[in-house]
C-alpha cells in the first residue's frame, strides 16, 4: 500500500543536536539580547520567522531544551525581568499594571496569573514584601 500524504507528514526528518543546538542559540539571541519576549504579540510564528526555522521544530525545541511550552518558556522569562523591576528601587513609582505591560503582559490579569504561577505569590504581594524589607533594613542602618 503506497504512503498517504498523512503519512508522510507524519513522518518528519528528526533534527540533529548540532541544528538544534544552532536553533537554541537563535532563539536566545532573539529573546535575550534584542528582548524580543517583551512585545506582547510575540508568538510561536512570529519567532520561528525571525529564527528562520519551521514553528513546528522551535515549539519542539523549546520543550525539549527548556520542559516547557513556548507560552510557558516566554511567560517565564517575563516574570524573571518583573521581578527584577520590582526590586529595583527607581521602577517604585510604577503600577503592577505598568510592569505588567513593560515586560510583555497585555493585561494586569494575564500579568496576575503568571506572576503567581512562577512565583508563588501576587505582584502586589511581592511588591509588599519587598517594601517591607526595604523599610525594615533602613531602621536596622540608623539604629
Amino acid at each position: 500500500m503506497p504512503p498517504t500524504k498523512r503519512n508522510k507528514v507524519n513522518q518528519r526528518i528528526p533534527l540533529s543536536e548540532e541544528k538544534k543546538q544552532e536553533i537554541i542559540l537563535d532563539v536566545e539571541k532573539v529573546i535575550f539580547e534584542e528582548r524580543e519576549y517583551l512585545d506582547p504579540d510575540l508568538t510561536i510564528e512570529k519567532l520561528s520567522a525571525k529564527v528562520g526555522v519551521n514553528s513546528k521544530y522551535l515549539s519542539s525545541v523549546i520543550s525539549e531544551k527548556y520542559g516547557q511550552t513556548f507560552p510557558n518558556f516566554i511567560n517565564e522569562i517575563r516574570i524573571k525581568e518583573a521581578v527584577r523591576l520590582l526590586t529595583d528601587k527607581d521602577f517604585d513609582h510604577y503600577s503592577l499594571e505598568g510592569i505588567g505591560q513593560m515586560v510583555g503582559f497585555r493585561s494586569k490579569s494575564s500579568f496576575n496569573i503568571a506572576f503567581k504561577k512562577f512565583t508563588g505569590v501576587t505582584p502586589s504581594y511581592f511588591r509588599k514584601q519587598i517594601r517591607q524589607l526595604t523599610t525594615s533594613r533602613k531602621f536596622e542602618t540608623v539604629s
